[in-house]
């Protein structure tokens, strides 16, 4: 914010800021990634947010975080990912339409 590079995926706020601000537990939460992260942030929330990064629950840092003890996790804001071009051309067929059981998982 202000024209300083945060890290994060998108740096304008994000839902999850505009909660937390709401709150007022922090104006913006930091990224997970930002190398000045400090213990700290991580019980008042920080940003996970990558684009096309995908949910595998085998791998994920949430189920790392949930294993670690935390018991409040938010996922906000996903797209409609059956209407992302990388599924349309993979699972669209040849008309490149959007993918209905993607869609319905993502709400």
């Amino acid at each position: 914010m202000g024209g300083k590079p945060t890290g994060r995926f998108f740096y304008g706020k994000v839902p999850s800021d505009l909660i937390v601000e709401e709150l007022g537990i922090k104006e913006l939460l930091p990224a997970y990634l930002d190398p000045t992260l400090q213990p700290e942030d991580l019980i008042t929330g920080v940003d996970f947010a990558s684009a096309g990064a995908g949910y595998d629950p085998l791998t994920s840092e949430i189920v790392d975080l949930y294993g670690l003890g935390a018991s409040r996790i938010g996922v906000l804001g996903i797209p409609p990912i059956g209407c992302m071009p990388s599924q349309r051309t993979l699972k669209g067929g040849e008309e490149r339409e959007c993918v209905y059981y993607l869609n319905q998982a993502a709400q």
